[in-house]
C-alpha cells in the first residue's frame, strides 16, 4: 500500500508519513516537496492509495491531483486549517482533514480510507 504527501513543511510531512506508518505498518509513504514530484508518484504504474496535501495552494476543483485521482480511482485527503470546499463531483475522491492534527484524528481518517479503499 502507498501514500504520497505532498508537503512543503518537513516536520509536519514527517509526522503524518509516521502516523500512516503506525496505522498500516507495510505501507510505503514517498514524501515530496513540490506538485510535479507528487503528480510523478501519482502517475506510477500501480496509482496510490491516497495522496495526502497539507495547505494546498490551488483550489481542489480542477488541481491536477484531483483530476488525476478522478482518472485513477486514487484518494486524495487535503490537510488544512480551513475548511476546504469540495464540490460535489469530486466528493467522492477527495477528503478533507482539519489542521492541526492529532495521531489519533489524523490515524482515524487513515484507518477508514484504507478501510474504504479495501472495501471497493
Amino acid at each position: 500500500m502507498r501514500f504520497v504527501l505532498l508537503s512543503e513543511d518537513r516536520v509536519i510531512a514527517e509526522d503524518a508519513a509516521a502516523i500512516i506508518r503506525d496505522v498500516e505498518p507495510t505501507s510505503e509513504v514517498v514524501i515530496c516537496a513540490d506538485l510535479a514530484k507528487a503528480l510523478d508518484h501519482a502517475r506510477d504504474p500501480v496509482p496510490p492509495v491516497a495522496v495526502v496535501m497539507v495547505e494546498p495552494r490551488r483550489a481542489l476543483d480542477g488541481h491536477p491531483l484531483t483530476l488525476l485521482a478522478l482518472a485513477r480511482g486514487f484518494r486524495v485527503l487535503v490537510m488544512s486549517e480551513q475548511d476546504a470546499a469540495l464540490p460535489a463531483h469530486i466528493s467522492e475522491h477527495v477528503r478533507s482533514a482539519p489542521m492541526p492534527f492529532t495521531s489519533e484524528s489524523f490515524g482515524l481518517l487513515i484507518s477508514r480510507l484504507v478501510r474504504d479503499m479495501s472495501q471497493g
